[in-house]
């Protein structure tokens, strides 16, 4: 395959002007008790899903996020802990449509979840409809090692060691209309701040992820949170959601439809740079330095019904929401000094990498993506500087379809070709790089110091079905390799 004169591309990697170390929580995943997430994703009628076990463990899932989410405002963890049999059955308060949560999936299981899949233990607190002793007694039930109550409670249902925590979010979304018990930012921040106070008295070193604004869209809000609660907290969170449009008819997304999904993770990154603004300007003088935490991201499958959308959650992942979720990856990779944990909705049905319905496991094409990029873009990240053409950015969604993106914050053309690179534990180079125009493209490749071996594999999108297909391996010729359209090249040098 070779590109035309108008389609080529150079791509330059060289040693980093500051030494920043991508942290391997950006791959994270995010468990939320809504629809069949948890039951039967996670755990069904015989126990936990030995199946999803072994798919997130071959997935080498860093960290998962849990009980949510928009349902931790509602979640209260002594109904989740002691006999199964023994535990309450209540409406679901937050998601409704009459789904009903047993409480099965609680503490216990969560936390042994995570260890048996060598996941770090992210739990959100309740804020919402708890108190600040509901929450501190959660830390000492899973954490504490003196002789307490709840620590006595623990060790009676099984468990003598503490378990590690290693992130504690307070508050979800508080600045939303539907979230229960939602404040304005002065009194989430003043309230953040006191309870933040009161965890690190009692463990001085939790890593503790704050509430930031919708999108980072509210600067106000995060300015707020920064000035009165910042040298309490580790993370300001963001969450930022796509949204395309599946047709009613079942046919694949257009060529402008398509390049709009391809195109999204320009409104994550200038976002996270507008968040990443005022966080360091808060680090320029703060004595305790802050990060983000993108610790909900996706892009949500719409249909059309009537004259508005529905969500579908059941939508399987397609070879574009792969190219996305790369485009993800890349633009917290050049943020990597700041983004240092991440959480996708979900890791189980839902949007998902791993759909478990019908009792089976699949892997969607969003595994392969996660698998990849967890394995090989972690290490220090190397500076990247691209030339070559630019393609239209369509009109893009923010959350939904009703919702367009401002097109004041993301340019009007946009790069084809992006790509990052890090240099591994191991010394070798490793260089993604992401083809979201309809044309091949030719690159020649520019990298530090002598290589003496190169090898490629790609992953490109088949725009006649949306699925995603590995190629036999791409062809180096004096440093040039021709990249396929709407396509992923992992590159490894060494």
């Amino acid at each position: 395959m070779t590109a035309t004169n108008s389609h080529r591309a150079t791509i330059s990697v060289a040693e980093p002007t500051e030494q920043i170390t991508v942290s391997p929580d950006i791959y994270g995943q995010y468990f939320e008790h809504v629809e069949d997430c948890i039951y039967p994703g996670v755990m069904d009628d015989d126990g936990i899903r030995e199946d999803v076990v072994a798919a997130a463990s071959d997935l080498q899932v860093p960290v998962v996020r849990w009980p949510g989410g928009c349902f931790a405002d509602c979640y209260h963890w002594e109904e989740g802990i002691g006999p199964l049999d023994q535990r309450p059955v209540r409406p679901n308060w937050h998601w409704g449509g009459g789904q009903l949560e047993n409480h099965r999936f609680g503490t216990h299981e969560f936390l042994d979840w995570c260890e048996r899949v060598g996941a770090a233990a992210y739990i959100n607190v309740n804020m919402g409809t708890g108190t600040m002793i509901e929450a501190l007694r959660w830390l000492d039930y899973t954490t504490g090692t003196q002789e307490t109550t709840d620590v006595a409670t623990r060790r009676r249902h099984g468990r003598d060691e503490p378990w590690e925590v290693a992130y504690w979010g307070i508050g979800n979304e508080t600045w939303g209309s539907w979230e229960a018990g939602r404040m304005s930012a002065a009194a989430y921040a003043d309230k953040l701040a006191n309870w933040a106070d009161f965890f690190r008295r009692y463990q001085r070193d939790v890593r503790i992820v704050a509430v930031g604004s919708e999108a980072g869209q509210d600067p106000q809000w995060d300015q707020t949170v920064l000035d009165v609660a910042g040298d309490q907290i580790d993370l300001l969170s963001i969450h930022i959601y796509g949204a395309r449009v599946d047709r009613a008819d079942g046919a694949v997304l257009d060529e402008s439809d398509r390049r709009a999904v391809m195109l999204a993770p320009l409104h994550f990154e200038a976002q996270i740079a507008e968040m990443g603004r005022l966080v360091r300007a808060h680090n320029a003088t703060a004595s305790r330095q802050i990060g983000i935490a993108l610790d909900e991201w996706n892009i949500r499958h719409y249909r059309e019904a009537g004259d508005t959308f529905e969500l579908d959650r059941a939508a399987p992942r397609t070879g574009t929401d792969a190219i996305f979720s790369a485009g993800v990856f890349h633009a917290m990779l050049r943020a990597a000094d700041l983004v240092t944990m991440a959480n996708y909705v979900f890791l189980v049905n839902g949007n998902a990498v791993l759909d478990a319905r019908n009792g089976t496991v699949t892997r969607s094409t969003l595994f392969t993506m996660f698998s990849e990029y967890r394995k090989r873009l972690c290490g220090t990240l190397l500076d990247v500087d691209v030339e070559g053409h630019e393609i239209d950015v369509p009109e893009l969604y923010s959350g939904n379809p009703s919702r367009s993106v401002d097109p004041e914050t993301v340019p009007g053309r946009g790069p084809a070709i992006d790509a990052v690179a890090t240099r591994d534990s191991n010394g070798a180079l490793q260089i993604a790089v992401l083809n979201r125009s309809e044309d091949p493209v030719e690159v020649t490749l520019t990298l530090p110091g002598a290589v003496s071996s190169a090898t490629a594999d790609c992953y490109r999108v088949n725009v006649d079905t949306d699925t995603l297909e590995q190629l036999d391996p791409v062809a180096f010729t004096d440093g040039r390799v021709t990249v396929p359209s709407a396509s992923c090249t992992l590159i490894a040098a060494a």
